[in-house]
Order: structure tokens, then sequence, then C-alpha cells
């Protein structure tokens, strides 16, 4: 009976209906997690490695680009060019010379000069007088360009890498510097800026597999490494291959090979793999934990709601419906059965009372709502408005920042002259731009003066020269009739500004703008060409919209301005494109914009 009570109360019935749900949620996502953990810990370890790899890779190839680069700031000695150019060389100079860079360059252990007829003429250690290199491939081939030849045991059993590199004086190779590198610094370099951890490895391997650094196995010599052997071997040349293999210690390990760009090694990392299941079996007991946690919690949580809801409901969802239609004169029942749906209860009648007594103050603060409206609109005009004004002025800024460019390179006064002329015009149209930039908002007020257009052609031509040149892009006017109409000057350049730029922007480097003006009857056409990828036809309608704009950091207001500038003048602009006919020869390539302006 005890039983029977309890499984037809409510309340109980949630809680049990929380528990098997939440009973089995917990077990799925064991599952799941015993499943799939060790995948996951697996694929976060081979990624870890891969991410390793490619900076020690990274790492090694750019000391030896600072190889190649101070052996050549070491033989641009120009004394010693000279030197080997006479052929009586200064062997105690060249050794001192030599002595002192090597000991600027740590990378290095010694450095010696050879003349071009194989003749060692300054070294840092003696024994190298004794060494003719006309039979020697590092002389050989560092005749001809910088030399990067396989690492050889010396007899000592050190691996020893040289490089060369001929010393060219006015296009003459005069000789050729040779250099022994370093090997025992890269690997200390690796260890050090890396930071590899006691489970850890990383070495350099050559072609034929052999150790040029050891890691921790500090094997001496090219010795051939354990990894010939393994399945590593056969992947060397797949790109971020890991895998699991055999390690030198007879332990598996979890490895990686990559081959740094430009030479024949490759570098290699390793990682026990007794340290991945070590994560795998950490995880997998906080995971066990965490559910457990969390099964505990949301069983009490799910006891919580189950004593909070009762059966006497129905007067409290009744009253509910009530307010919801709108009947805030009912006053709620209230039940007492029960604390907590009392409580409901009382602070529902507060709710209904609350709601009641608000509705003829919520008419007036409608009011108010209106008019925070209308000043976030105005808030939102003035915010384009700011907009538009960082657009515009970005333009004369450009074009006093190219004159003040041509003007610190002018050599004639009447260069700079005509240059300050250009930029005081400049500066003076930046401080029309700011006054009147309120007009995007209202009616654009045209100064009418007259312009010859050939004149306006000409000062936007050479405002975009010195960008042009630097940028790959021919600026040049095609057709210039000297046409004078009535119109408000800046604001025809600030159109064509606009639009030359568009251009610029749209080639980046390389490719031609063209400028023209000529009179048709009683209309003056103004053409802006360009041999870019021209416009959709999709996009072409919104192009001249305000705040439409398909640059990255664009604000839309350019082609707006100009359709609006134009437009003010009684005349029309359009667009000429269609990428899709020119791609097939059927069209003229790139863009072209058209503005016509009826004479006055």
């Amino acid at each position: 009976m005890i039983r029977l009570a309890f499984a037809k109360r409510l309340g109980s019935r949630i809680f049990l209906t929380f528990a098997m749900v939440l009973i089995l949620l917990a077990g799925a996502f064991g599952i799941f997690t015993a499943h799939y953990g060790k995948q996951l810990v697996s694929q976060s370890s081979a990624n870890e490695l891969r991410v390793l790899n490619v900076v020690l890779s990274q790492l090694i190839q750019n000391q030896f680009s600072h190889l190649e680069d101070g052996l050549d700031d070491i033989s641009s000695n120009e004394f010693l060019m000279n030197q080997l150019l006479t052929r009586t060389v200064n062997r105690e100079w060249v050794e001192v010379y030599l002595k002192t860079a090597l000991q600027n360059n740590t990378q290095l252990i010694e450095l010696m000069i050879y003349d071009t007829a194989a003749k060692c003429v300054g070294a840092t250690d003696p024994e190298w007088y004794k060494i003719v290199g006309k039979n020697w491939p590092f002389f050989q081939r560092g005749l001809e360009e910088f030399n990067f030849p396989p690492i050889y045991d010396a007899e000592d059993m050190a691996r020893v890498q040289l490089v060369s590199s001929p010393i060219i004086y006015n296009d003459q190779v005069v000789g050729v510097i040779v250099a022994i590198v370093d090997l025992e610094a890269i690997y200390k370099l690796m260890d050090q800026k890396i930071g590899l951890s006691e489970t850890t490895d990383a070495f350099l391997l050559d072609s034929d597999l052999q150790f040029i650094t050891a890691g921790r196995s500090h094997k001496k010599g090219l010795v051939e490494s354990h990894l010939a052997s393994t399945t590593l071997a056969s992947h060397l040349r797949d790109e971020f291959w890991v895998g699991q293999y055999q390690g030198a210690d007879g332990k598996e390990v979890l490895g990686t090979a990559l081959k740094i760009s430009g030479y024949s090694w490759y570098v290699v990392v390793e990682r026990n793999y007794e340290d991945v299941l070590r994560k795998i079996t950490a995880l997998r007991h906080a995971i066990i934990v965490t559910t457990l946690g969390l099964l505990f919690v949301f069983i009490l949580a799910s006891l919580g709601v189950s004593r909070s809801i009762t059966r006497p409901l129905l007067s409290l969802v009744q009253s509910t419906r009530q307010i919801a239609a709108g009947k805030y004169n009912e006053p709620v029942h209230v039940s007492e059965e029960i604390e907590e749906l009392g409580f409901i209860g009382r602070e529902l009648e507060r709710m209904r009372r609350h709601v009641a007594s608000s509705q003829e103050r919520l008419k007036e603060r409608l009011t108010e709502s209106e008019q925070l409206r209308v000043e976030s609109a105005r808030l939102a005009a003035i915010g384009s408005l700011a907009a538009s004004l960082a657009h515009e002025i970005r333009n004369p800024l450009n074009a006093m920042s190219l004159l003040l460019s041509r003007l610190q390179y002018s050599g004639s006064d009447d260069t700079r002259k005509s240059i300050m002329g250009d930029l005081f015009g400049e500066i003076g149209r930046l401080d029309r731009l700011v006054s009147s930039i309120l007009d995007y908002a209202r009616p654009i007020q045209i100064e009418r003066r007259s312009t010859d257009l050939k004149v306006l052609l000409e000062s936007v031509a050479d405002l975009y020269k010195s960008l042009g040149e630097a940028k790959g892009i021919n600026l040049k006017i095609t057709e210039a009739q000297s046409v004078v109409i009535q119109a408000d000057s800046d604001r025809l350049k600030q159109c064509l500004v606009n639009l030359v730029k568009n251009s610029f922007d749209v080639l980046e480097s390389g490719g031609l703008v063209t400028l023209a003006c000529r009179q048709d009857d009683d209309v003056v056409v103004i053409e802006v060409s360009d041999t870019g990828p021209g416009v959709d036809l999709e996009i072409q309608p919104k192009l001249f919209s305000p705040f439409f704009t398909t640059k990255e950091n664009g604000t839309g207001l350019g082609l707006s301005s100009v359709h609006k500038i134009v437009a003010a003048h009684g005349g029309k602009v359009e667009l000429v494109s269609d990428p899709v006919k020119s791609k097939h020869g059927l069209a003229p390539q790139g863009a072209k914009f058209i503005i016509r302006i009826p004479t006055i």
C-alpha cells in the first residue's frame, strides 16, 4: 500500500522519471566516453606532435637561412675580395678576419677561404692549408652556388657538416668560403627552445636514415637509426604521418616525421606511448567522477522539483488563463493545502494587482518609448553621417600623402610650387568635405563655376600617378577634349577620385585604368574604365545603393556619393560590365563607369 501510494503521487512520478532518464544518460555517456576516449586522446597527442614537428622544422630551416646569410656577410668584405683578385693574399689578415667572424657566429666551428685555384688562403685551423679543394665536392659546387652537402664522419666519429658558398665580386667568382656547422648547437637549440618533456624526444635524420642529432640516445657518428625497421621509414615522404611503432629502447612510441623544406633532412618527434595511455586513464577517471557527481546533483534537483509540485494545480491554471485573457479584476484562488503552491498563488495574486494598476502607467511609457525610438533614429542617422565623413576624408588624405611624397623627392622650385598648390587645394577640399558632409542627409548644394574637364582629369591622374607606379598599374588619359561646363569642380573631382580608387582596389597590382572625357551634342561624357574582373550582374542593381559594399572594410558610401553628386548636376551615372561575356571575348574586360552631365 505504501509503494502504491508513493507511485500515485505526481511529485513521486516526476522524481522517478527524472532519476531513470538521468541514470540512462549517465550510462550512455560513460559507454560513449569509454569507446571514444582513447581515440580522442590519441588524436590529441598526435596533433601535439604534428605541431611540435612543424615548429622544430621551421626553426631549423630558419637556422640554415641565417647560416647562408651569415656566409654572404663574411665573404662580402671588399678588402678580402681585392686580396683574392690580386692573388697575393695576406694570410695573417685573413686568419684574424675569419677568427673574428667565427666569434660572432655561434652556428659555426671553423671557417676557410679558398681561391679559384682550389688553394686554401686563410683558415681558423692551420690543418686546412694542407687540404687542396680541387677534388672535393664542397669546393667544386661552392664555385657555383650555396652548397649544403651530406654529412660525413670525421676520424673521431664526430658528425661533420660542411657548407660552402661562392665569393662574388662584380659578377666574377673570386673564391669560395667554406664553413663547418656546429650540429650540437642545432640540437641544443631544439631541446632548449621547445622544452621537450621527459617522455618526448626529437632528433634529426639524413636521407639515409642516419642520426644527425641523436636526441637523448647521445650516439656518436652517422649511426643508422632504429627507424629503418619501423613503419615510419615507409612514411617519411607522407605529410604529417603519425603512427605507433617500437622506439630505440624497445618501448612503444607515438612518432611523426617531417622533411625540412629545401634540405634532405627529417625532423622526427617521438612520445612514449605509456604517457599517452596515462592521459587516457586520467581522462577516464575524471569523466567517471564528473558523471557520478552530476548524476547525484541532478537526482537531488529532480527530487526538489517533484516536492514543489502538487495535485491542486487546476485552480492556479484557471486563474492564469483569466489573467492571460486580460481579466485582471478576477482574484486568484489561493490554495493553502501546500505551502509552495500557497506561495505561488499569493505571488500570482500580487502580480495580478500589479498588472492591473500598471495599465495606465504603461500607456504613458508607450509615449515615452516612441520618443526614445525617434531619438534612436536620429542617433543612427548621425552614425551614418559619421561613417560617410570617415570615408570621404580618406581620399583627400591619400592625395595629400601622395603629394607630400612627391614633394619630398622633387628637385626644382617650380615643381615644388606646383605640388604645394595642389596640396593646399586638397586641404581646402578636405575642409569643404568636413563642412558639407551633412549634405548627405539633404539635397546637395552645387556651386557651379567654369570647369575644364580636361584639366580636371589631368589633376586626378597626377594625384594617382605615384600610387599607380608603385602598384604596377598604368593610369592614363585616352581621350580628353577641352570641354568647359558650369559645374562644381570639387564635387566632380570627388566622383572621379572615388571611381579611380575603386579601380585601384580591384586591380590591386598590375592592370590598366583609363580616363576619358568628350562632348556628345548637349551632354558631356566622362568615363573611368579598368581591366579588372568586372562586376557580377546580380549585384550591379545594388551598386549605387547607400552602404552597400563588397569590400571587407568598405562603408558603401563611395559610389552612393558619386550617384548623388552626378544627380545634383542633373546627370546620370551607369556601369557597363559583363564578366560572363568578357570571358568568351563577347564584351570588354573589366568595368566602365560612364557619367553623363547635360551642358548648361
